[in-house]
């Protein structure tokens, strides 16, 4: 489990600003890099595809529009940053690139460490340089505006490091060691939500209506070059849920979409990886469904702050409309009037529960499978499609956006059904009862 404190965040990201082409930094501090005869190499990257039978793949999500590429010695020490854009490159289809001739990036000869960026925020840009992309943590605050939108592109990084060993040019074997083909992948994860066909809007004690949803508790570090065990920066360190993950708010949240129908960018939410050496509610991204609650009984006092008069039914109560919730006896009683709930509630030896414009929550854990080579469930991976399929909502959820307690282990409730399919960046299929 992660321990609960906070710690100074080393980058935040705070806007997404434009590349300069074709510009380089050659800064060279901490390690001294190896020297070698003066060469050059030809970049090839590969993409995530956006496969023909996946509707929630979009154009926007495989466009470049800048890459850096960062050089760095056998024993890690940096050597240069070259930053490209992408009329530096010829375009060959089914999502490749390959660097134009014209465009073939200077080193010097020997074994290298290759990573490339595509689409980076230019803060992450600059702060990668002199630094091990797999070990500098980095830092966000918000995801989807930062690292993924249609103006500066998806941002991406290197699956593998690339560990060429690169000749001089009039080497025989020049053209084959001196071509570095890359794959790169999504720093970001992709969350969608629909209906299930079929999808009841009747549950016990009333009707829902409205469906949303958002992602909450999203990460806010990452690191640009992704863990072989899949760990992130706050995997185990100390980490303060204040200031290291980011709540979703009310604004975030998007109208779940019908049945079956082609997710557009519009309608989903983008987050960055969170994983977690234990399975904590506080350590995990997870998917907030909110509902309009109907209650099927409204109730009042026969005479108002009187928690003896008895009861009556309040028929002036609207859906929408705030209601308050007493529970008493293992039985639910709803009000509209807050003054009247408060009094049987006190009556009772209770508490009311408001419900904010009759607004119910529900918390969807992703990923309950872990895949191959995680350690955990309910870790949330770059370059991810999770899809979920909501099929039917049981009963009234909580009054907000809650966790009540972050330590408390994630459950794994008999009214959530969970279909899962995961591959990159096509879907993660999961159905929810809530």
């Amino acid at each position: 489990m992660k321990t609960k404190f906070k710690y100074a965040t080393l980058l935040t990201v705070a806007s997404l600003l434009g590349f300069t082409a074709c510009s380089s930094d050659d800064e060279v501090t901490g390690k001294t890099p190896e020297t070698g005869t003066p060469t050059n190499f030809s970049l090839s990257i590969s993409q995530p595809v956006t496969y023909a039978a996946d509707p929630n793949a979009t154009a926007d999500e495989v466009t470049i529009k800048t890459v850096d590429v960062y050089i760095y010695d056998a024993s890690n020490a940096f050597i240069k940053r070259q930053s490209l854009v992408v009329a530096d490159f010829d375009d060959l289809g089914d999502n490749k690139w390959q660097l134009k001739d014209a465009k073939k990036i200077a080193t010097t000869t020997g074994a290298k460490n290759i990573y490339v960026g595509v689409n980076l925020p230019a803060t992450l840009a600059t702060a990668i340089v002199n630094t091990d992309p797999g070990a500098v943590e980095q830092a966000i605050t918000a995801a989807a505006t930062e690292l993924g939108n249609t103006t500066t592109g998806f941002a991406m990084f290197s699956r593998l490091v690339k560990t060429p060993t690169l000749v001089t040019t009039g080497d025989p074997d020049y053209a084959t060691e001196n071509t570095v083909t890359v794959t790169v992948a999504r720093l970001l994860a992709k969350v969608v939500v629909q209906e299930g066909n079929p999808f009841s809007s009747s549950v016990t004690g009333g009707t829902v209506s409205g469906l949303q949803f958002a992602v909450s508790n999203v990460n806010k570090k990452f690191f640009p070059y992704p863990s072989s065990t899949f760990r992130d920066p706050n995997w185990t360190s100390p980490w303060s849920v204040l200031t290291d993950f980011i709540p979703a708010q009310s604004s975030d949240y998007k109208t779940i979409n019908p049945n079956a129908t082609a997710i557009t960018i519009a309608d989903a939410v983008y987050t960055t990886e969170n994983t977690s050496q234990g399975n904590a509610q506080g350590d995990h991204t997870y998917v907030s469904v909110r509902a309009t609650y109907t209650p099927s009984s409204i109730v009042k006092l026969n005479t108002a702050g009187d928690a003896a008069s008895g009861f009556t039914a309040d028929d002036s109560y609207n859906a929408g409309e705030t209601f308050y919730l007493v529970n008493a006896g293992g039985q639910k009683y709803f009000f509209k009037s807050s003054t009247d709930a408060a009094a049987y509630a006190t009556d009772k030896g209770t508490s009311a529960i408001t419900y904010t414009n009759g607004l119910a929550y529900y918390n969807i854990f992703l990923n309950p499978a872990p895949q191959s080579g995680q350690e955990n469930k309910f870790d949330v991976l770059r370059n991810n499609i999770y899809k979920v399929t909501i099929t039917k909502i049981n009963g009234l959820g909580k009054p907000g956006d809650i966790i009540t307690d972050p330590t408390e282990e994630i459950d794994e409730p008999t009214d959530i059904s969970v279909t899962l399919d995961i591959e990159p960046w096509t879907i993660v299929t999961q159905e929810n009862e809530i």
